[in-house]
């Protein structure tokens, strides 16, 4: 993943911190600080659907709004973190960061140990096949 998508991404979970940073301060009264941190995750992500071209148009069925459902998640759930009575919300999301960084490691460990794998010719031709089913 190049350096400009990582950023985006980074701006996209910082403005969705920043959005309940904001409610959780007593900034609901006013919608400045709404309007700026909303504009920069709208901003962030059409950079990010920008920067990202389809690999392939689907034939049949395709995910629908990329980047901008998987986005709107992002912001969605910090922001329920974020404005949960709790006196230890740095505990909350101290424990959700351990959840997806154990997420993401397990996956990366699984896809290594698949690429590690010895590859005869035999389970080739039925990864293929099975591919084409």
């Amino acid at each position: 993943m190049s350096p400009a998508r990582l950023g985006f991404l980074a701006v996209i979970i910082g403005s969705s911190i920043a959005t309940a940073v904001y409610w959780a301060v007593g900034g609901g009264n006013g919608w400045v600080g709404y309007a700026v941190t909303v504009s920069i995750w709208f901003l962030a992500t059409l950079g990010l659907q920008l920067s990202v071209k389809q690999a392939r148009k689907p034939k049949m069925w395709g995910v629908p709004l990329l980047p901008w459902l998987p986005s709107s998640c992002i912001a969605a759930n910090v922001f329920i973190m974020g404005s949960i009575d709790n006196p230890h919300l740095s505990d909350l999301f101290c424990g959700h960061l351990y959840c997806s960084y154990t997420t993401c490691l397990s996956r990366f460990m699984l896809r290594m140990m698949q690429l590690e794998r010895p590859r005869d010719q035999q389970m080739h031709l039925m990864l293929q096949t099975l591919r084409q089913a």
